[in-house]
């Protein structure tokens, strides 16, 4: 009903802000009596957190301007941090008490009437006050309007009805506490995000304010504590008898709050003293979470046993580390550990406090991987959408802090300092308040087979670091964990492992055939003392793909890890488009990549015999022979057979570089297509047989299509963009391409025409990955990112007609994503690197306490 004007009081040489009524209402006597009341209001009141009147006049009140933003277009962007929902709880709680106590309620208090200043909270438009009397519902809902930017949801009530006592809805007696219900629904809203009250119809809306409870602030948001639960329960009671009978009340509650959640911040920092668990136990069929008093107490001596708890995943979601890069992490204080979980498509992190058996769901997070946290353990890194952000665990949206694609792990100074790597880049630095970008403080070298430097953590003085030096990923005997400097570009190699390496009471841990393993080390002269010896644990979950176990360590000495087998073994599987198995091709093995011949009577796998080499062979399907093709003692992979059989491309890692190699398979010649440093992969032909199209690595530009004339030798980028695209597929007739890309943040496939002219159609929906031609182009096979086979009907023209997406079988991988099949020419029978049996459930995270006597318990004994 009114508007307001930034002006110039030029009299005392000041800004104000001068609210009047537009022309159209000036006439109100209503509207009139009610911009009289709050400068009758206002006047009363003389509080740092309360607007302050300078003049009045007729039709117009001049105020102080308040530079900020209000509380509600706070809200558009997330719940608060918990420290600010306090802070500024307690402020609008002591402005409402010197309003309460000039015997004024406010009556609209609501996030729109709250602004948000460098100096703190500001309570706007005191409108609808008025000295305490009976407050009909008419009255307080006439002529009231709002923003279209109020609007939270469709259908939600427009106006301040979320945010009426009962006694206000229901025209009773009103007085001061009905402030405080509004207070409490504001803070509720800080702390989640989300309005206390819903509903789609006015009557709805009314009715849960009525009679319904929300939800516990601590089941929406992570890290709520019960105390700030309490204070707004409380505020949010039915009856006005069993509210807080003041705001002075409500702000010595938060205030007592503030010192508590202070304290116990602090505490891990000033001693070590008893910290209360609940431990999930029954780790059987049932996985029943039982609820005990876990007690810790550093000062135990070094032969205490012990105490191990599990954890367990989100109701309906599942752990599965190995496929979705979201491995655990526990945060320095020990007290709160961050893990990716998925379901069906969908994977998102999570966020548990140790003392709390209900995990939350960490909002804004979809598709995160590699969390990592700030040093203060208020604060969580993740990689998602290409980007490296952000997020504080007590609320509020992420943050992106820089350019981060496929992240290979994070670690975080108290200097703000952020520490990453890629998938196959050297280890980077960013401020972790973003804004800059990030600069590399290692560098790959090739006469060391660096092809990545991944997993990087800071060593206690915070400029040193550890990180993994690897040359492909694997298990090679050349990995090695080494030491990084913010100051120089430094490669300290430190212990040969394939593993990423942690930090805890003087010893670097890493994981070697499943086990946990230690080793002393010296941090002035940044090297090791002694022999590694065996940390314990075993069974450890491995990934041997990205040298990732998954395992976590605090500063405190608190371990959590996961059991494993590693590996699964498989089978080349048979399957006709029901998802029937019809037949088996070779013996029980881990399988790489394969390629069927045009007349499918035979087939190139690359073989895996451990996780350091793989070799090609051929399979004769009509004869049941097997034949060695390589033999080499590095990895052979990514076979493509011509569309006549006779000829085979692929890709060979030796101890330098990538090379993509043909081989004449009638005659045994052998050659070099090209070399590269950083990595080759994914090869497919050209009907014509003239032409063939790979992957190329590169920092710069991620991952890109390229292609190959065998005529003349010479390579060109077919795509090349800022995005991962891969698995490239030459469509038959030669005129277009299948790809896979993950410029939406997900993995889709597209179709795109050859030359490239810059268009692209999308033929996944909802993610998809491996793309295959059946012979005659027209359809188009890929598997969706909740693994099911599916088949796409396509025509291909001057613009592709693109059919509806059929889903065939689900299926079984036996490792990790892209999925190693092939299928006939006529799409009628899929031969696919499967696992074999039924798949063990994940098993829970197990927590260990006092691991710190554990190892130290251990080195005594080494």
């Amino acid at each position: 009903m009114g508007e307001v004007w930034r002006a110039r009081d030029t009299r005392l040489d000041r800004s104000v802000a001068i609210k009047l009524l537009p022309a159209e209402y000036a006439q109100n006597a209503q509207l009139r009596l009610r911009l009289e009341r709050e400068a009758r209001a206002i006047s009363q009141l003389n509080h740092p957190h309360i607007c302050t009147l300078y003049d009045v006049g007729d039709g117009y009140l001049v105020m102080e301007l308040v530079d900020g933003e209000s509380l509600s277009d706070r809200l558009a962007k997330g719940p608060l941090p918990l420290e600010q929902v306090i802070r500024y709880g307690i402020e609008i709680a002591e402005a409402l008490d010197r309003a309460h106590k000039a015997g004024i309620v406010h009556r609209d208090l609501k996030p729109g009437n709250i602004m948000i200043a460098k100096s703190g909270v500001k309570l706007l438009d005191f409108g609808l006050a008025k000295p305490v009397e009976n407050a009909p519902l008419a009255e307080l809902t006439s002529l009231r309007t709002e923003r279209r930017s109020h609007l939270t949801e469709e259908g939600a009530i427009v106006g301040t009805f979320q945010y009426m006592a009962p006694e206000q809805l229901e025209g009773g007696d009103l007085d001061h506490r009905a402030d405080i219900f509004a207070l409490g629904s504001v803070l509720y809203e800080m702390g989640t995000g989300r309005r206390a009250f819903h509903g789609k119809s006015k009557a709805s809306l009314i009715a849960s304010i009525l009679t319904a409870e929300p939800p516990p602030m601590s089941a929406v948001r992570p890290m709520i504590p019960a105390a700030l639960d309490r204070v707004v329960r409380t505020c949010l009671a039915k009856e006005p008898d069993e509210r807080f009978q003041s705001a002075h009340d409500v702000a010595l509650e938060l205030s007592w709050v503030a010192d508590t959640a202070t304290t116990a911040a602090a505490a891990p920092k000033r001693r070590r003293d008893f910290v209360a668990w609940s431990i999930a136990a029954a780790l059987a069929l049932a996985a029943a979470v039982l609820g005990l008093a876990l007690w810790r107490n550093a000062r135990a001596e070094a032969t205490a046993t012990p105490i191990r708890l599990a954890v367990t995943p989100p109701e309906g979601w599942t752990y599965d580390f190995m496929t979705l890069g979201a491995p655990p992490a526990l945060s320095p204080d020990g007290m709160k550990i961050v893990f990716g979980a998925g379901k069906d498509s969908r994977r998102m992190l999570w966020v548990r406090n140790l003392a709390d058996a209900t995990p939350q769901m960490l909002a804004g997070s979809d598709g995160g991987s590699h969390p990592f946290w700030s040093p203060d353990s208020r604060s969580i890194g993740f990689f998602a959408g290409e980007k490296l952000k952000r997020v504080e665990i007590g609320g509020g949206a992420p943050v992106t802090i820089c350019e981060g694609v496929d992240g290979r792990g994070g670690s975080w100074n108290a200097q703000g300092t952020i520490i990453f790597s890629g998938r196959y880049t050297s280890i980077m630095r960013v401020s972790a308040a973003g804004g800059t970008a990030p600069v590399a403080v290692t560098a790959l070298d090739a006469a060391q087979r660096d092809v990545t430097h991944r997993w990087p953590l800071f060593l206690p003085d915070g400029r040193h670091f550890l990180y993994l030096a690897s040359p492909v990923g694997l298990e090679d005997p050349a990995n090695v964990i080494c030491v990084g400097s913010l100051d120089q570009r430094m490669r300290k190699p430190v212990i040969p492992a394939s593993s990423q390496p942690l930090y805890a009471d003087g010893k670097i841990l890493f994981v070697r055939d499943q086990l946990l393993m230690a080793q002393r080390f010296d941090l002035d002269k940044l090297q090791t003392v002694g022999d590694p010896f065996a940390a314990g644990e075993q069974g450890i979950e491995r990934d041997v793909v990205f040298s990732d176990s998954i395992v976590s360590i605090s500063s405190t000495g608190t371990l959590i890890y996961q059991n494993g087998t590693g590996l699964r073994e498989s089978q080349l599987i048979w399957y006709d488009r029901s998802g029937k198995e019809t037949g088996t091709v070779g013996e029980p093995n881990f399988v790489g990549r394969v390629s069927l011949s045009g007349d499918g009577s035979s087939l190139i796998a690359d073989v895996s015999g451990t996780a350091r080499t793989s070799n090609l062979w051929m399979y004769d399907l009509r004869r049941g022979v097997k034949s060695r093709i390589t033999s080499g003692a590095t990895p052979e992979a990514w076979p493509a057979l011509s569309p006549d059989g006779k000829k085979l491309v692929y890709v060979e890692v030796d101890p330098l570089d990538y090379q993509l190699r043909l081989r004449d398979l009638e005659s045994g010649a052998e050659r070099a297509l090209m070399k590269d440093r950083l990595g080759l992969s994914a090869a497919s032909w050209s009907p014509d047989g003239q032409t063939i199209a790979f992957t190329r690595l590169d920092p710069k530009k991620r991952a890109d299509i390229w292609t190959l004339s065998l005529a003349d030798g010479k390579a060109q980028p077919y795509l090349s963009t800022d995005s991962v695209e891969t698995m490239a597929r030459i469509a038959p007739g030669g005129k277009w391409m299948a790809y896979q890309s993950v410029e939406s943040g997900r993995w889709e496939v597209y179709v795109a025409p050859i030359p490239p002219t810059g268009g692209k159609w999308q033929v996944s929906a909802g993610g998809g990955m491996v793309p295959h031609w059946r012979s005659d182009g027209k359809e188009l096979y890929y598997v969706t990112l909740d693994l099911k086979m599916t088949a796409v009907p396509i025509t291909l023209g001057a613009t592709p007609q693109i059919g509806v997406a059929q889903p065939l079988f689900p299926i079984r991988p036996a490792s990790f994503v892209p999925v190693p099949y092939d299928q006939t020419a006529d799409g009628q029978h899929f031969l696919v690197n499967s696992r074999i049996g039924d798949e063990p459930p994940p098993q829970p995270l197990m927590v260990v306490q006092h691991f710190d006597n554990e190892l130290r318990e251990a080195a005594r004994r080494q």
